[in-house]
């Protein structure tokens, strides 16, 4: 639907703008109209010339130009979305897996899935209609939203909403569930504030789970799991934030981010002047320190855009996404059975690790979550985050059905569906174990 028939109304921001109402409260109300839109992903050029309409107040002289603004808007709008339905018309092989569910639902009849899951994604919209005034047009990004929830200007402000939150609770309650994120474990267990999940912080080289116990490398910790691969750099990773933090506390804009065994230094609200002082500072540190190694940013993004612009340091290890999903399969007893089917959702390109792995197996299903064209080892694709929200819905009515395996096998490591046929049938319980057997 184009922006003038749902996602805003003339009258009401030109009411906005007579009222005297700031540029700032009027960008956080079109925030809110966009959150679930992840697709609003408009030229830049048109972008600016919206920025710059507000910024002047024109509007309070000429509401009439606000409808000539919305209709280029709009324009722009339609080429994008012809450009993504062209994607999927060729690149067949990743459908929308809300339009083929039937044929998904056939794929993973009998099947136990295991669910993983990204959490926020690209920046939000805010990012775009009202940019870094420093920065120039060519220089700044389209944008939507991620996974589960957004990233926003302030890293710790990117809540998921309390919908996704309830979708998916539902779905942990059927399948094994995990979030898989570049951030640090405990700040994504502060957001999603869910215990019966499993989560992997720092990439994957922090995972823990509710109760969770085996016999393979893994430590009980209150009550739980723990598994690091990377525990031997704990202590450096903190002295390494540290002195991140005192390098730059004298650079007005530049923050940084405690992930525990990923440190970020953010100079996204930094003067450009200063970006090569904040790189010089890492750098400097990273040269005290051995066994390090630095990136910059988590996308594949143009060096200036000022929404994502951060230098991330982690410790040198053989270690991903992929890895993190292929433990947890290991940690949950799944690995070897042919019944089960992993499914990962992500929009990043750290999720093609995970993508990868699931199709180099054969049994699992990658979901990647974009509306822009761009290679992908994922199998389908959604949209939005509104868009894996519905999926999450349908894989809970699904799951009630008899084709979902765990009705038949609770075997698990560790976890156990609250919803399943099996828990009540003790026939179908030790016929489960039976078949688990080596």
């Amino acid at each position: 639907m184009l922006l003038s028939q749902d996602l805003i109304q003339e009258a009401e921001v030109t009411t906005m703008l007579r009222r005297g109402q700031s540029e700032q409260e009027l960008a956080a109300r079109l925030e809110r109209k966009f959150a679930d839109r992840a697709s609003f992903e408009l030229a830049e050029d048109e972008l600016e010339a919206l920025r710059v309409q507000i910024n002047s107040q024109a509007f309070l002289t000429a509401p009439s130009r606000l409808h000539a603004d919305v209709t280029a808007l709009n324009k722009a709008q339609a080429l994008k979305d012809a450009e993504f339905q062209e994607w999927k018309a060729r690149h067949r092989k990743h459908p929308s897996v809300l339009d083929k569910f039937v044929e998904f639902s056939q794929w993973a009849h009998g099947k136990r899935l295991a669910v993983f899951l990204d959490y926020d994604g690209k920046p939000c919209f805010y990012c775009d209609a009202f940019p870094n005034p420093k920065q120039s047009v060519g220089s700044r990004i389209s944008s939507g939203l991620g996974t589960l929830a957004p990233i926003v200007k302030n890293p710790d402000e990117a809540f998921m909403s309390e919908q996704m939150r309830l979708a998916v609770r539902d779905v942990a309650k059927m399948y094994p569930t995990a979030i898989i994120s570049g951030r640090g474990r405990e700040k994504v267990e502060s957001f999603v504030q869910l215990q019966e999940l499993y989560y992997a912080g720092s990439h994957g080289l922090d995972i823990v789970g509710p109760k969770l116990l085996t016999r393979i490398c893994l430590q009980e910790e209150n009550g739980g799991m723990s598994f690091q691969p990377a525990a031997k750099f704990g202590p450096i990773m903190t002295e390494v934030f540290g002195q991140l933090s005192e390098g730059v506390a004298n650079i007005p804009g530049a923050t940084v981010e405690d992930n525990k065994f990923c440190v970020s230094v953010h100079f996204r609200n930094c003067d450009p002047a200063d970006h090569p002082q904040v790189e010089k500072i890492v750098q400097d540190t990273l040269a005290r320190h051995v066994g390090l190694k630095m990136s910059r940013g988590r996308k594949l993004l143009p060096a200036a855009c000022w929404a994502l612009q951060v230098f991330e340091v982690k410790p040198m290890v053989d270690w991903d996404k992929g890895k993190a999903l292929q433990h947890l399969l290991e940690a949950l007893e799944l690995h070897k059975s042919a019944d089960v089917m992993p499914l990962y959702i992500g929009d990043d390109r750290t999720d093609e690790d995970a993508f990868k792995v699931l199709k180099a197996v054969g049994t699992g299903c990658g979901i990647l979550v974009s509306t822009k064209p761009k290679p992908t080892a994922a199998y389908y694709h959604l949209s939005d985050p509104a868009e894996v929200g519905t999926f999450l819905s349908k894989l809970v009515e699904w799951g009630q059905d008899e084709g979902n395996g765990w009705h038949k096998n609770v075997h698990c490591n560790g976890w156990t569906p609250i919803y399943s046929r099996a828990r009540s049938d003790p026939q179908l319980s030790s016929q489960a174990a039976a078949d688990d057997s080596p």
